[in-house]
């Protein structure tokens, strides 16, 4: 992402995205395929598969996979299934319904979000850290501060109170130092001061920084286009 530009990076896969990681090595893909949630990298090799009737984003941490799922279609029951590095199911443990679940792994803490609150994930139990009454749209967190994505607007949430960023807000995904935030059709940049991202559309001289935002922001798109089909 030179001089704070967006290049387009394409994408070979199989299925609809929803997810998107880094393990460490390689960006990896969530994408849902009727009944079954599938993780494959950008070229469409498949990692695992698991049967799901949802898709919400999936997380990694110390060599370990986290996706949340949905086996039952009418009753909306959540999942969340524990995954070895190799692609082997280790553990499976009940988070509730997967209206509003989404999942993230941000410096060293595995965080989980559902329309009752925003929860942290330790010793195979989920810890409460903030009371929510509405389903969010996405999630992140930046220096210690949680920001909530509403269709009304992202809320940052800190030991000083609450502070609206944006007015509108689709999706959010943060580095540890800036976050990308797509509102209303338009990438924000935001660290502590919101920016606006400009987009080119330019597939040549690509850096490995500039794949990731690319690799973000398609994800993102057809992401909501599922949604609006959805609503």
């Amino acid at each position: 992402m030179p001089d704070g530009h967006l290049s387009r990076v394409l994408l070979y896969l199989n299925g609809t995205p929803c997810g998107l990681v880094w393990n460490g090595n390689e960006w990896l893909v969530e994408a849902f395929i009727p009944d079954s949630v599938v993780v494959q990298t950008l070229n469409g090799s498949v990692l695992f598969r698991i049967h799901s009737y949802d898709c919400r984003g999936f997380a990694y941490l110390n060599g370990t996979y986290y996706v949340p799922i949905s086996e039952s279609a009418r009753m909306g029951d959540c999942s969340l299934f524990q995954v070895s590095s190799n692609g082997s199911i280790k553990k499976t443990i009940p988070c509730g319904f997967i209206k509003g679940v989404r999942i993230k792994a941000v410096e060293g803490r595995l965080y989980f979000v559902n329309c009752t609150g925003v929860y942290v994930y330790s010793n195979g139990a989920f810890r409460r850290i903030l009371q929510l009454n509405n389903c969010t749209e996405d999630f992140d967190v930046l220096n210690g501060k949680i920001l909530l994505c509403f269709g009304g607007g992202l809320i940052e949430h800190s030991k000083n109170g609450t502070k609206e960023i944006t007015d509108s807000c689709d999706a959010i995904r943060c580095n540890g130092r800036e976050c990308r935030i797509l509102s209303n059709g338009t990438l924000y940049t935001y660290d502590g001061n919101l920016s606006t991202l400009e987009i080119e559309e330019k597939t040549r001289n690509i850096n490995p920084e500039t794949v990731v935002v690319g690799v973000f922001l398609v994800f993102l798109t057809i992401w909501l286009m599922m949604k609006r089909k959805s609503a």
